[in-house]
Order: structure tokens, then sequence, then C-alpha cells
């Protein structure tokens, strides 16, 4: 699997393609922007969209909200990547669980597709999401319950260290210290490539 975590695609884009070492020129990307829907902030999502652009990538806009499950399918498969943009947790997993496009997603991460995750859409990949209540209203999607993909073997923690997320970030680091947490600022990322056995942290300067 490859996989790109970041907390802000925006500021850490540059960063994909020395981590894919490929060219992304003309390829497409399953632009997945359900986790930012009813947010009151989401700027970052048309920031994820220019960043794409930039890297001349095409976007398939990919809303697990609006489209059904076989129309999420093809695009998820047909798509060279899977970009998930930040927003509420929960949410997110109930949309995708609701459509089956968690069990596709997974089997397009197994079978190498690069994942890029920002914020919620890094976070979901974890297995044990009781530190995301903190930071996210679960009462948004209450019947999805504290279980995330369980892709991989840490929990990314966006945002560490900023504003507004500085105190919330703490408070989390100190009553979940028991979890494998992965605090990122929102300029870095980590890449795990599992083929190279590579899991690091980059960050963008």
């Amino acid at each position: 699997m490859k996989l790109f975590l970041t907390s802000y695609f925006a500021e850490t884009a540059s960063l994909l393609p020395a981590c894919l070492n490929e060219n992304m020129q003309d390829k497409t990307v399953a632009f997945i922007p359900t986790a930012a829907r009813g947010e009151e902030v989401d700027f970052y999502v048309d920031e994820a969209r220019a960043a794409w652009r930039a890297l001349g990538v095409n976007i398939e806009e990919t809303d697990a909200a609006v489209l059904n499950a076989e129309q999420l399918a093809e695009k998820l498969r047909r798509c060279h990547y899977i970009y998930v943009s930040g927003g509420n947790t929960f949410y997110l997993l109930e949309q995708l669980r609701l459509k089956q496009a968690d069990s596709v997603i997974r089997q397009q991460i197994a079978e190498n597709k690069p994942y890029i995750g920002e914020s919620a859409g890094s976070m979901i990949l974890a297995e044990n999401l009781a530190y995301v209540r903190e930071m996210d209203d679960a009462a948004a999607a209450a019947s999805v319950g504290d279980t995330g993909l369980g892709i991989i073997g840490i929990c990314p923690l966006p945002h560490d260290g900023e504003y507004p997320f500085a105190e919330v970030t703490a408070l989390i680091r100190q009553k979940y210290a028991f979890l494998p947490l992965y605090p990122l600022n929102n300029n870095q990322a980590v890449f795990i490539d599992s083929g190279k056995g590579v899991q690091t942290t980059v960050e963008a300067v």
C-alpha cells in the first residue's frame, strides 16, 4: 500500500510526487469531499482542488453523499489516486459505509493504489477512533462507533499544536497516550509504502 496522510493537503501537496516517485501529469484523482459537508469551515476543500490541479492531476468529483454505490465503486477503481478531504470523521465513515465504499477503498489500497488523506481522511484509516471524539462531533453519525477502517497501525493526530487545535491535540496526547498516536502539524505528512517497508514523516518548508 502507498499512503500519504496529512493534516493540510494544500501545505504538503508539493511533497507528494517525490513520495510516489512517479509522473503524475494528466492522471486522475477520485476527489472525496464528503467529510466537509455541513462544516462551517471548508476552505481547505477548494485549496485541495487547486493543489491537485497544480500537480497536473485531473479531478473526478466523488462525493459519497451524492453518488450511489455503483457510481462510487466505478470512480474509485478507475482513477489513479484516491483523495479524502478533512471535515467530520464520523459523518465521512457513515457515508462510506452506507455505499460500501469503505470496502472498495480497502481493496484499492491493498492493490497498491495511492491513497491521500487529509485530516479526517487520514484518521479514518486507524482502527480505534475514540480519540477523534475530542475533535469531531460524533453525534453527526451516532451509529458509526469508534472503529475505523483499521488499515494502519497508527492513529494519525492532525493539526498537532496548530491554531485552533493546539488545546485539543494536547489533551488527546495526554488522555489517549495508550494509543499509537502519530502527531502531525500542518506542514507534515506521513508516507507509508508497505512494499518498500517505508514509514516516514515528510515536511514542507
